[in-house]
């Protein structure tokens, strides 16, 4: 946004370089000499217009021909408000509703006094607008207040950067209940959707259930009734169009009168599908592996015959990539377990090569049956790619540490790399508390073994510039071992007869050691009537 960042191999001999721009309609040109370093932030640019750059090393004995010449075409990057929540869902005619935000801003530029909540009961002109306070760098909540039961809300949230780049979300609505009133909720699956509510409070005789095809049919009150003198709690609407939004409402009647109303609830038939990608922060160096889970009954996920990648290199629209179905290594990467696929679950990938520093990348996912007819597709993705070097994790060794023994310590910067120096901070968390607590001290990993069993420890190092590595130690707390005497042979000692002494070792509860123990020596010490000092004879093992 506004900016191109140029970087250079050295050149052998050179003291310094000279940096030359032609570009724009005058045309703009730019000569920089003496650039000591290999690279170059170009602030004075503008966007949306094609600039070419050519460099020559300086030394004492003169200048170099040209390099060869790069082209660089700056874009505005605008704030990505990327999740939106109220509470509560749905609100009552005495409840203020919280609203929710979260925005994020590739180029750290979001202005937050510009993070405005616009709200007007539907049927309205104008919008109110609220000032949204900051919860966190990138979270931000603003309050709408009470309305009359039955009173329908649209609302959006507006934000733009310091730069003048605007962003606004779609419009969400929610709707008033009374007292009474009660929750509906919708489960989407292919060319249908599964519509359950809750058994609402208050004298009542059957259900109304409307159903409504866009927002503007919502907001204008003009329903279609699907069924009337209905008596269960829940109603399965098909066939329906894969990929279009539905809107439900639920009315409770007593003799042909509306004495409560479910909130409304809005989905989209399909097969539920969850975008991701793997590293979780892409550098210029790493390939970036897409992957979609579709989630849903065993019936709807044997129809997906077509997934497709649709995605934007700066906002530039690429060709398709088609998606095939995630082997148990990548699944492995994708962190899902030990690389099994869930039986309600299926899967599927693509790789995107590795994409310049800076560059954003925009996805979604489609999918379709063997006839070409949609599926599923998802919400769609955007994330840039990595300007810094990532860290870099070598890996733990696994470990085993007995009850009783010092608490575990592991220097952290003896496992995980910053490529460039960055100082580095360390989180770690325990997924096996009961069994060890973990602590950081002074970027020293402290884990403190409570009862036997094993653990695994998770822990991200990661630098200001949002690289970022995790990996897992694996800990094993062992019992602590103590002899037990069985028997010695004979029970009463005979002068120049030979004396027998038999010990079998045992964890806490009593049961002999397995060989995770690694028992290498066991002594007998004895002494004599009258002698101080013991005597040792090693024992020799009789079984494992």
């Amino acid at each position: 946004d506004r900016e191109v960042a140029l970087s250079w191999q050295p050149a052998r001999l050179a003291a310094s370089y000279r940096l030359s721009r032609i570009g724009g309609a005058s045309p703009d040109t730019l000569a920089l000499p003496g650039i000591a370093a290999i690279a170059y932030r170009d602030t004075t640019v503008g966007n949306d217009t094609t600039y070419t750059y050519w460099l020559q090393a300086v030394n004492a004995q003169g200048v170099s021909g040209r390099s060869e010449a790069v082209e660089a075409t700056p874009r505005a990057v605008a704030p990505v408000i990327i999740d939106i929540t109220f509470s509560p869902d749905p609100p009552k005619f005495s409840e203020t509703v919280e609203v929710v935000a979260t925005i994020i801003d590739d180029d750290a530029n979001l202005d937050p006094a510009s993070v405005t909540l616009l709200w007007r009961l539907a049927g309205g002109v104008a919008d109110s607008l609220v000032a949204m306070r900051a919860l966190t760098d990138s979270t931000f909540a603003g309050s709408i207040p009470p309305a009359a039961p039955g009173d329908t809300i649209r609302f959006a949230v507006a934000a733009s950067d310091s730069l003048g780049n605007t962003v606004r979300s779609g419009d969400r609505l929610y709707r008033v209940l009374n007292l009474d009133d009660f929750r509906l909720s919708i489960s989407p699956r292919s060319r249908q959707l599964n519509l359950s509510w809750e058994q609402p409070a208050g004298g009542f005789d059957s259900f109304r259930i409307f159903r409504a095809d866009d927002p503007a049919a919502v907001e204008a009150g003009a329903w279609t009734v699907l069924e009337e003198g209905y008596v269960d709690t829940s109603y399965v609407d098909a066939p329906l169009e894969n990929g279009r939004t539905y809107f439900y409402r639920i009315a409770a009647e007593r003799a042909g009168v509306e004495v409560g109303s479910s909130n409304i609830a809005s989905k989209q038939p399909g097969i539920p599908v969850t975008p991701s990608f793997s590293p979780g922060v892409p550098n210029a160096r790493s390939s970036i592996l897409v992957s979609g889970t579709f989630n849903g009954e065993a019936e709807d996920l044997a129809l997906i015959a077509l997934v497709e990648l649709h995605w934007r290199l700066n906002d530039i629209v690429q060709e398709p990539l088609m998606m095939a179905p995630a082997t148990a290594s990548e699944l492995a990467v994708l962190g899902m377990g030990m690389g099994i696929q869930a039986a309600d679950r299926s899967t599927y990938v693509a790789t995107l090569p590795p994409q310049a520093e800076l560059d954003v990348i925009a996805f979604f996912l489609t999918a379709a049956d063997e006839d070409g007819d949609p599926l599923a597709e998802s919400e769609e993705r955007v994330f840039a790619v990595n300007a810094r070097p990532l860290v870099r994790g070598d890996g733990f060794t696994p470990a085993t540490v007995a009850l009783g023994e010092p608490a575990l310590r592991i220097a952290l910067h003896d496992v995980f790399l910053d490529l460039d120096d960055d100082p580095l901070t360390f989180v770690a968390d325990s997924l096996d508390y009961r069994v060890a607590a973990v602590s950081i001290a002074n970027d020293t990993l402290v884990v403190t073994q409570r009862i036997p069993g094993e653990a695994r420890i998770i822990v991200e190092a990661a630098d200001a510039f949002s690289g970022s590595a995790v990996d897992t130690l694996v800990v094993t707390v062992a019992s602590i071992v103590a002899p037990l005497y069985v028997a010695s042979t004979p029970a009463i000692a005979t002068a120049n007869q030979p004396y027998t002494v038999q010990a079998t070792v045992v964890d806490e509860a009593g049961a002999p050691v397995d060989a995770r123990f690694s028992i290498e020596t066991v002594e007998l010490h004895y002494r004599r009537g009258g002698e101080t000092a013991f005597r040792t004879v090693p024992m020799a093992a009789t079984a494992e």
